[in-house]
C-alpha cells in the first residue's frame, strides 16, 4: 500500500440514503458548490465543532476551578479578618466597651 500525504486528495465511495443525498444536494445548490464540496465542508465542520466543544469543556473546567479557588480564598480572608478583629479587641479592651456603649445609646435614641 502506498503511503499518502496529508494533502493528497483521495476518492471515497460512500453509501447513503437517497433522501439524505437529496438534502445534501439541495444544500450544495443553495451554497453554489458541488455535492462533493458540500460533503467535505460538512465533515470538516463536524471536526471543528468537536474541537470547539472540547475547548468549551476545558474552559468551563478551568473557570469552575478558578471560582472554587476564589471561594476558598474568600473564606480564608474572612477567617483572617475575624482573627485580627478578635486580636485587636483583646489588645484594646476599652474600644469594645466604647462600641457597646455607643450601640446602647443608638438603640435608646432610635425610639425617639
Amino acid at each position: 500500500m502506498t503511503k499518502r500525504k496529508k494533502t493528497d486528495i483521495v476518492p471515497l465511495m460512500v453509501r447513503l440514503r437517497e433522501d439524505l443525498r437529496a438534502r445534501i444536494e439541495a444544500a450544495a445548490k443553495g451554497r453554489e458548490r458541488s455535492l462533493n464540496s458540500e460533503i467535505v465542508a460538512r465533515l470538516e465542520q463536524s471536526f471543528d465543532r468537536e474541537g470547539l466543544t472540547r475547548l468549551r469543556d476545558q474552559t468551563e473546567k478551568a473557570l469552575t476551578s478558578i471560582v472554587e479557588q476564589n471561594r476558598r480564598r474568600e473564606y480564608l480572608i474572612e477567617l483572617e479578618v475575624k482573627r485580627l478583629r478578635e486580636a485587636f479587641y483583646e489588645s484594646n479592651p476599652n474600644i469594645k466597651r466604647v462600641e457597646e456603649m455607643l450601640k446602647a445609646h443608638d438603640d435608646e435614641t432610635e425610639g425617639e
